[in-house]
Order: C-alpha cells, then structure tokens, then sequence
C-alpha cells in the first residue's frame, strides 16, 4: 500500500500529491504572471 498523506483534497498516495502539487504551483505562477501584465510590468521579460 502506498503512503497515504492529507491534502487539501483529501487523502491520497504520496505521488498523486507531489503531481498535484506541481500542477497547482504552475497554477500559481500562471496566475501571477497575468496579475503582473495587467498592472503594466513586465518583470520577467
């Protein structure tokens, strides 16, 4: 049996939340990277 561990999502394996976890931190920066364009900087260009 895989190591359960508790996320936000709930439980589940250990490399289930390591993938999710790397989605939702791309997620993230996505998201940052569209705030910075609306406010008119382009910090990473």
């Amino acid at each position: 049996m895989a190591q359960m561990v508790m996320t936000k999502f709930g439980y589940m394996s250990k490399a289930e939340a390591s993938i999710i976890g790397k989605i939702a931190k791309e997620e993230a920066q996505k998201k940052a990277k569209e705030d910075k364009k609306k406010r008119g900087r382009c910090g990473d260009m």
